[in-house]
């Protein structure tokens, strides 16, 4: 079953051969769940195209949406222990294997890969051949740019990287609009992430948290989060290690010898729900502080950004529950999950608000998971108490 190179057999051929071969594999397993000999027949027929697939990741670099679907296939495939319980069945370890020989086939074809067609759609944009509102059929792209129908996952994934850096949106039916702004998302997740590092919600020796937990503090996806990093590292503000958490460099440029107490950003966020008072007077004393933290995250996972008076008055009350959390938070020692939260809520109350009100939308989402956080941390802390 193992598939080495024979001379005179394209690679093209061997992946087809191959995928029949697992095919044929897959229809005498005789359980449901994946035997020892079974995982080892996969793995002897993997095992020549694993480094090409590796291979492949390295030269995705640019993409982020294709370096991260090589390294998410690679990683469904890999077995590195036949000793282990299989965490699936054999259908899933067929069906990894399967994606996996597929992913490889496509890039036998010609034409350009997922980095260049973005730098071309990219380059198009700014100089105005698609101006904002342009719908472009990916079919279309695929066709202008030499890509054969069979690769239009090239498309896609060049697709997601304009996407991810808000230049474009991608209906359901696959097509591609150019935005009215070519406003950078990554951007502004690494600025406000250099907010909370500078104003000492994160610092030095510690890593930061891993790419989940970062993402959800800041309301971004992962792949926003991995571009976001990308930008601090070059900024040397963080060292980027593949298979291990981000970490502050000593000496960032963001290091300050002190950060602002939280008194300090106290008066800050008061301030601001001074400016915001009159939007919420009439709904300022009985607020359900949870109930419009989660009105606010609907409204950003819908992306459905709310007339401004709404949207402030929302706010107004989600400030009010802040204030009440940070103030008790001085009773919080440093170093505790408590205080990290409290402080994370005191930064992104008392930061500036946004000119633009989407912007604002996606702030008061970042101050509603921070106070939904500590509301959670504080309930758990006296049911244990």
């Amino acid at each position: 079953m193992t598939s080495m190179p024979s001379s005179g057999i394209t690679p093209a051929l061997r992946l087809r051969s191959d995928l029949l071969r697992l095919s044929r594999t897959a229809s005498h397993f005789r359980a449901p769940v994946a035997s020892p000999s079974d995982r080892a027949a996969v793995r002897r027929l993997l095992a020549p195209w694993l480094p090409i697939a590796v291979a492949h990741r390295h030269n995705a670099r640019g993409s982020v949406s294709d370096e991260s679907r090589w390294s998410s296939l690679i990683a469904a495939a890999e077995d590195p222990d036949l000793d282990a319980p299989y965490p699936g069945d054999a259908h899933a370890l067929y069906s990894r294997a399967q994606d996996l020989l597929q992913a490889l086939l496509e890039a036998t074809r010609p034409g350009p890969v997922a980095r260049q067609l973005a730098q071309g759609l990219r380059q198009s944009i700014v100089s105005g051949e698609y101006p904002p509102g342009s719908l472009l059929p990916m079919s279309h792209v695929a066709a202008d740019a030499g890509v054969a129908a069979a690769s239009l996952v090239r498309v896609e994934l060049a697709a997601r990287d304009l996407q991810l850096e808000g230049r474009v949106t991608v209906d359901s039916r696959k097509r591609i609009r150019v935005g009215e702004s070519t406003t950078d998302r990554p951007t502004l997740v690494a600025d406000w992430l250099s907010v909370l590092i500078e104003q000492g919600a994160y610092r030095p020796p510690a890593p930061l948290p891993r790419a989940r937990p970062l993402a959800r503090t800041v309301r971004a996806s992962p792949d926003e989060i991995a571009l976001a990093l990308r930008l601090l590292s070059e900024r040397h503000v963080v060292h980027l290690q593949r298979g291990a958490r981000p970490l502050l460099r000593a000496e960032h440029p963001l290091c300050t010898a002190q950060p602002p107490s939280l008194s300090t950003l106290l008066r800050q966020v008061e301030l601001r729900a001074d400016d915001l008072s009159g939007a919420a007077a009439q709904h300022q004393r009985e607020v359900d502080a949870r109930r419009n933290c989660q009105w606010v995250l609907l409204w950003w996972r819908r992306r459905r950004t709310p007339p401004a008076a709404e949207l402030h008055s929302t706010l107004a009350s989600v400030l009010a529950a802040a204030k009440v959390l940070i103030a008790r938070g001085a009773d919080h020692d440093a170093d505790t999950t408590s205080a990290h939260l409290v402080r994370v809520t005191a930064i992104t109350a008392a930061a500036a608000v946004p000119a633009d009100l989407d912007a604002q939308l996606w702030r008061a989402a970042c101050l509603s998971t921070a106070v939904l956080d500590c509301l959670s941390t504080a309930e758990a802390r006296d049911r244990s108490a």
